[in-house]
């Protein structure tokens, strides 16, 4: 009753055991991962700044950022070498390790082992279980799913579920600091973390290799992987092996370089001008973040009837039509509605029911992306393909980032949402001009 009941709120009823086996483990993995970062989220940079200073938490937070993005490489394509099972048990020892100091870390010397640690899991994870679920989603469904259109639902109803278990995650490290201190919330999650670094190979099975046998792209994965400086040439190589595939991912990081600009930046900081206090942006937060756990449940159902031959399409077009309703709406809203940090619910309902549109259109791009990617990238480099994306992406913020700050100092709004709007319409274009090295895949 129960495995039916999931099944159907996965979209995975078409599937072999075998293949719903694979999606309740990814399911699985995806909320329990989930849980555990979401149980300290809320307070742990201000615990940080508290114990050691602003100013400092800032150093440490930029260190942290570029280990991650040098080292992001490096470990996908040790991802690849050593399969994606072993390298999250590995990142999940080290987040373990890290969560554990965190607990009696006191001084700043203490915080930035943590940062350090954390970096290096967070490189670790970096694209593993994405890796791990589309190589072997390809071996045991790659026929009967050739249009991926199973797989698009899956990983959309996945992703509500994360947003559904944090909900609950939050509440419980909230309870916990509240009621003891924020130390023993951390000891929670560490407990916790070591707990599921333990069940990691257990949970994470490998059927790709027991079909390396009759898969001569398996095959080839196999020999592949004696090689680690192998696997990391043929990566970078795989890049550049297409104009149309260099677009493809030139056209992705641009759309995240825009997205983290208005997640971390745009987003808070516009709707607290309207919001005017920190309890009406939560509300505000939580109203446009449960819808977008229905509207998202809605989307993966609808996205099955987006053909492959339409997946570069709509992928373009959801993602241009979504940004430049989302940005080109704030910047509407913020000549008619001048920003006063005070509570005007016009503007503020605006802003929310524009974030819903953009995430309902989103879900719809998000799908195509990860339904591109996993037609395109072979089975033997994926791992490492799935980190240099966020690496790519983390170091061209890091780049942009400068100029956003300096933006925002200066009130400047309406040329930083003219400059995220431009990056989003050219990120958009330029994916769709690779179509042809999609087109010619094979499922």
């Amino acid at each position: 009753m129960f495995s039916n009941i999931t099944s159907k709120y996965l979209g995975i009823e078409p599937l072999s055991p075998q293949g719903k086996s694979l999606a309740y483990r990814y399911a699985f993995f995806s909320a329990f991962s989930m849980i555990i970062v979401n149980l300290t989220l809320t307070f742990w940079i201000l615990f940080e700044i508290e114990v050691i200073g602003a100013y400092k938490a800032s150093i440490l937070g930029g260190w942290t950022l570029l280990l991650v993005i040098l080292l992001d490489y490096p470990t996908g394509a040790l991802g690849d070498y050593l399969g994606q099972r072993w390298i999250l048990f590995l990142a999940y020892l080290f987040w373990t390790s890290s969560s554990v100091l965190l607990v009696i870390a006191r001084t700043p010397l203490d915080f930035f082992i943590v940062h350090t640690l954390s970096a290096i899991a967070g490189s670790q994870e970096s694209g593993a279980i994405f890796s791990w679920l589309d190589n072997n989603y390809n071996a045991l469904e790659s026929k009967d799913d050739s249009e991926r259109t199973v797989y698009g639902t899956l990983v959309s109803r996945v992703d509500t579920l994360t947003v559904v278990v944090s909900i609950p995650a939050m509440m419980l490290g909230g309870t916990l600091s509240v009621l003891f201190n924020r130390r023993v919330a951390f000891a929670t999650q560490a407990v916790l973390t070591f707990i599921f670094c333990l069940l990691i190979p257990f949970l994470l099975l490998d059927w790709q290799k027991k079909s390396e046998k009759n898969d001569k792209e398996n095959t080839h994965s196999k020999k592949n992987r004696k090689s680690y400086f192998k696997i990391l040439k043929e990566g970078l190589n795989f890049t550049v092996s297409s104009r149309y595939v260099l677009l493809a991912f030139m056209g992705m990081i641009l759309l995240d370089v825009s997205r983290k600009t208005y997640s971390r930046f745009l987003r808070p900081i516009i709707f607290f001008e309207y919001a005017g206090n920190d309890f009406i942006l939560t509300v505000a937060r939580t109203i446009y973040f449960a819808t977008g756990v229905i509207l998202g449940y809605k989307v993966a159902s609808l996205s099955q009837k987006i053909s492959k031959k339409r997946v570069i399409l709509s992928w373009s077009l959801f993602s241009l039509f979504s940004t430049m309703i989302l940005f080109g709406g704030m910047l509407i809203i913020i000549k008619i509605f001048t920003p006063t940090t005070q509570f005007e619910p016009i503007p503020l309902i605006l802003l929310i029911l524009l974030v819903i549109f953009h995430l309902f259109l989103g879900s719809f791009s998000y799908i195509m992306r990860r339904r591109f990617l996993n037609s395109i990238v072979p089975n033997h480099i994926r791992n490492s393909m799935y980190s240099l994306i966020p690496s790519a992406s983390n170091l061209a913020s890091l780049l942009v980032f400068p100029l956003v700050g300096l933006l925002l100092e200066q009130r400047n709004y309406e040329f930083l949402l003219l400059l995220v709007l431009g990056t989003s319409i050219l990120g958009s274009f330029i994916i769709y001009t690779s179509k042809p090295c999609f087109n010619d895949v094979k499922a």
